[in-house]
C-alpha cells in the first residue's frame, strides 16, 4: 500500500447519514471507522474493534429556535456528538466519499466541515486512477468494482464501506496528487 501523503497519521473514513428530517431538525448518523495504514496488500482492513469504531445519532436544529429539537435518550445533541467525534479523530486524516454540490443537506455539509482535519477524498481519487474509464462514481457503483461486499444499512457501515474502498484505491496510487480539502 503507498500511503506517503499520510504516512505519519492514521486515515479515519467518516460518514454522515440523515435519517430523519422535519422543519426543526434534522437527525443525523456519524459513522467513523480507522483505517490501519500498516496493512499489506495481502491482508484485510481490520477495523472491527470497538476502539476502531465510532457511532453516534445526533440532532442537528435546522431553526434558530433552540427549542426546536427534541433529543431522546439515544439521540445526542450535535455539539456534544461533534465533541466526541473530534476526540475519537484527534489530528488523524479524515476520509470522505461525497460530492458536495449534490449533497442536498447543508447540515451535513457543514458537519463535513466541522473537524479541522485534513480530508481525502476517495472520489477524486477514483477519478484520477480511472480518469474515463468510468462512466458511474457512485460510491455502489465504486465498491462493485472492486467487489466489495457492502450492506450500507447505517452510517458507521457505510464508512466501513469507505474505509474498505479506500484501501484497494490505496493499492492503486500513492495520493502525491491529492490535496487535503481544508
Amino acid at each position: 500500500m503507498h500511503l506517503t501523503v499520510i504516512e505519519t497519521r492514521t486515515p479515519i473514513a467518516i460518514h454522515f447519514n440523515p435519517i430523519e428530517l422535519t422543519a426543526e431538525h434534522l437527525v443525523v448518523e456519524i459513522g467513523a471507522s480507522k483505517i490501519d495504514n500498516r496493512t499489506t496488500s495481502n491482508k484485510t482492513i481490520r477495523a472491527d474493534q470497538s476502539s476502531n469504531l465510532f457511532f453516534a445519532v445526533a440532532c442537528c436544529p435546522i431553526t434558530h429556535n433552540n427549542n426546536a429539537h427534541n433529543t431522546t435518550n439515544n439521540v445526542l445533541d450535535i455539539s456534544t456528538a461533534l465533541m466526541q467525534l473530534k476526540d475519537f479523530v484527534k489530528d488523524n486524516v479524515l476520509v470522505v466519499y461525497k460530492l458536495e454540490a449534490t449533497d442536498k443537506f447543508t447540515a451535513i455539509k457543514q458537519l463535513y466541515h466541522q473537524p479541522d482535519n485534513p480530508t481525502l477524498n476517495t472520489l477524486e481519487i477514483a477519478k484520477s486512477i480511472f480518469k474515463d474509464k468510468v462512466q458511474d462514481y457512485s460510491i455502489s457503483r465504486l465498491l462493485k468494482l472492486f467487489e466489495i461486499y457492502a450492506d450500507n444499512k447505517n452510517a458507521l457501515d457505510m464508512a466501513s464501506s469507505i474505509a474498505k474502498l479506500f484501501n484497494e484505491l490505496a493499492q492503486r496510487d500513492d495520493f502525491s496528487h491529492c490535496h487535503y480539502l481544508e
